[in-house]
């Protein structure tokens, strides 16, 4: 079955019927006024991320009283991209991919070393100039407080 391109007209004409305003249907439904009308002039460049065009045109459907899925799939055909751009990305992932894979190796690798050199340095350099202390308590000789002085006599 062959898809039929996005025709936003349908909506323009429906909500001409109903006799609303596009500020009339943001106040219902919540969808700014400028992607109320580029939906209905099929205007789709300057929209947000499809999910929430998708979402955007449901509610609008809906709102008019009109099936959402064969605009949803129209407007899906329309912004999707043919399988040999696809293709072409795919491959330029992959080649940009092993250069970040590469980077983020030399990376560790790196911060692995360093953290190598600190422990040598530490346990070669300053752990034996550290003073060996002697925890061990020595017996004191216990010093005997004189008695208090008799004030009985």
């Amino acid at each position: 079955m062959k898809q039929q391109a996005y025709d936003g007209r349908v909506l323009r004409e429906r909500r001409l019927e109903m006799g609303l305003t596009p500020i009339e249907v943001f106040g219902k439904t919540r969808i700014p006024v400028e992607y109320i009308e580029a939906l209905e002039c099929g205007m789709l460049q300057g929209m947000p991320a499809s999910c929430y065009t998708v979402g955007f045109l449901r509610s609008y459907c809906l709102f008019l009283g009109l099936n959402p899925e064969p605009l949803i799939a129209a407007y899906q055909a329309s912004v999707r991209p043919s399988h040999r751009v696809l293709f072409e990305r795919t491959v330029d992932f992959c080649d940009g991919l092993s250069h970040r894979r590469l980077a983020d190796i030399l990376t560790w690798a790196a911060v692995c070393g360093f953290l190598a050199l600190g422990w040598f340095t530490y346990n070669v350099v300053v752990q034996p100039q550290a003073e060996v202390t002697d925890n061990r308590v020595e017996a004191v000789e216990m010093i005997v407080p004189p008695s208090p002085p008799n004030l009985d006599q």
